[in-house]
C-alpha cells in the first residue's frame, strides 16, 4: 500500500518534478535496450536509463556496468525517483524446458489437473528448488540495490514461457542446447507455465521481504492462457523481443507517472 501511495502521489501531484528512472538487468534487459534504440520512438524513452550487467559470457564481454557502479550511481536518487530491476528470470526454465527421461507434474493448487502418466513430484520440493535459485542469484542483487538508494525499487517479472514447442525446439541454444534440448525435445508447455508461476510466487515473496514492488508482464504481451504472445518471441528459448521491451518501457512510464510530466506523448 505504501508503494502504491507513493506512485499515485507522483502521478497526481502537478508540482512533482519528472522522476529519474534507471533500469538494471541482465539478459532480459536486452529487449528494453532494443526498444529504446528503435529510431521511430527513441525520443519517448530517452530519459529512461537502461543498463545491462557487465560480465563475461562465453569468452565475450557483454553489458556496460557492474552492480557496484550502478548502486553508486543511484545513491543520489530521491524517494520520488525509480529504480527497476530486470535481473535473473530463467530459474523456472532450468527444470521445465528439456524433456526429462521420466515426465513429471505437480499440484499447483488443490483443483489442479495432472498430466496422465506423469510422475507426481511434491510441490514443496520443486518450489524449494526454484526459490533457492532465486534467493542465491536474484536476492543478493535486489538487496544491494534496495540498500543503495532511497528511490522506489520495482522488480520486473520475467516474460512468461513460450507455448509453441516447435519454436522452442528450433531455437535451442546455450544452456538448453548443452542440456540436450535438440535430442530430447521440449517439455509440455503447461509444465513450463506452472513452473513460471511458481517462480512468480517466489519472487513476490522475496520482493515483499525486501520492500520492493513487483511488476507483472504487460497484459497485452500475454495470451489468454498466460503464455508469452507469439508476437513478442525473441529467437531463442526464453527471451522476449523488442516489441515486448517497448511494452515494458511504456509500463515503466505509467508506473512512474513520466507521461504526466510531458516526457512522452500519449497514444
Amino acid at each position: 500500500m505504501i508503494l502504491l501511495s507513493r506512485i499515485k502521489g507522483l502521478i497526481t501531484s502537478p508540482q512533482a518534478r519528472a522522476p529519474r528512472i534507471a533500469v538494471f538487468g541482465d539478459s532480459h534487459s536486452v529487449a528494453l535496450l532494443r526498444a529504446q534504440q528503435y529510431s521511430k520512438r527513441t525520443h519517448e524513452y530517452e530519459h529512461i536509463r537502461v543498463s545491462r550487467l557487465r560480465k563475461d559470457k562465453n569468452g565475450k564481454a557483454v553489458g556496460d556496468i557492474s552492480l557496484a557502479d550502478f548502486c553508486r550511481d543511484i545513491r543520489e536518487f530521491a524517494e520520488s525517483d525509480f529504480v527497476f530491476s530486470a535481473v535473473g528470470g530463467n530459474q523456472y526454465a532450468i527444470v521445465s524446458t528439456v524433456r526429462p527421461a521420466i515426465d513429471y507434474d505437480f499440484m499447483l493448487s488443490p483443483v489442479d489437473q495432472l498430466n496422465d502418466g506423469a510422475q507426481l513430484v511434491p510441490f514443496r520440493a520443486l518450489a524449494a528448488f526454484i526459490d533457492s535459485g532465486i534467493r542465491e542469484t536474484v536476492g543478493p542483487v535486489l538487496r544491494e540495490i534496495r540498500s543503495s538508494t532511497a528511490a522506489t525499487v520495482i522488480h520486473l517479472a520475467p516474460p512468461p514461457p513460450k507455448q509453441d514447442n516447435e519454436f522452442v525446439a528450433a531455437h535451442s541454444e546455450g544452456y538448453f542446447a548443452r542440456e540436450g534440448l535438440q535430442d530430447f525435445g521440449p517439455t509440455r508447455p503447461e509444465l513450463r507455465l506452472k513452473c513460471w508461476n511458481v517462480q512468480l510466487n517466489c519472487l513476490r515473496s522475496l520482493c515483499n521481504e525486501l520492500g520492493i514492488g513487483l511488476a507483472l508482464p504487460p497484459r497485452k504481451t500475454v495470451t489468454p492462457h498466460g503464455y508469452l504472445d507469439p508476437g513478442c518471441y525473441a529467437k531463442d528459448v526464453t527471451h522476449a523481443n523488442r516489441r515486448y521491451g517497448e511494452a515494458v518501457l511504456r509500463q515503466i512510464l505509467s508506473l512512474t507517472g513520466a507521461a504526466s510530466h510531458g516526457k512522452v506523448k500519449s497514444r
